[in-house]
């Protein structure tokens, strides 16, 4: 290790300061785009995420009116059974429904900017509350 310390000071006096001082400041340069361009590219290397936070799927609930609550960050668009959501700046939305008696499937889609598609299949039963 110590050798190669005192080869590249070696080789850093020979060029000059001035060279090894426009070296460096190319490859900080160099470093800080690439380091931009791979923050602009985040959207299309990583895509959209769906997460479902409520109901959980297969639940079973008493009350027919259902609220979906989900995020998908990085979405340009997402859609629940062909309906358009809007979804706020942090890409959070929530999206409520009647439910029919017995099982109700929904089908939640996410697209982002490139085309890109995420889907989940959400099931809930309701089931009408018994009067005793």
């Amino acid at each position: 290790m110590k050798r190669l310390w005192t080869n590249f000071l070696e080789w850093f006096t020979r060029r000059g300061l001035a060279y090894s001082v426009r070296v460096f400041a190319l490859t900080l340069f160099l470093l800080v785009m690439g380091g931009y361009g791979l923050y602009q590219t985040k959207d299309l290397i990583f895509g959209t995420t769906l997460n479902i936070l409520s109901p959980i799927n297969g639940a079973t609930v008493a009350d027919n009116h259902l609220r979906i609550v989900g995020s998908a960050p990085r979405a340009s668009a997402i859609y629940i059974d062909g309906d358009k959501v809007l979804p706020d700046q942090k890409g959070s939305f929530v999206w409520e429904y009647i439910l029919a008696t017995g099982l109700n499937v929904f089908y939640i889609e996410t697209k982002d900017r490139f085309g890109r598609k995420q889907w989940r299949e959400l099931s809930v039963v309701y089931q009408e509350p018994s009067d005793k």
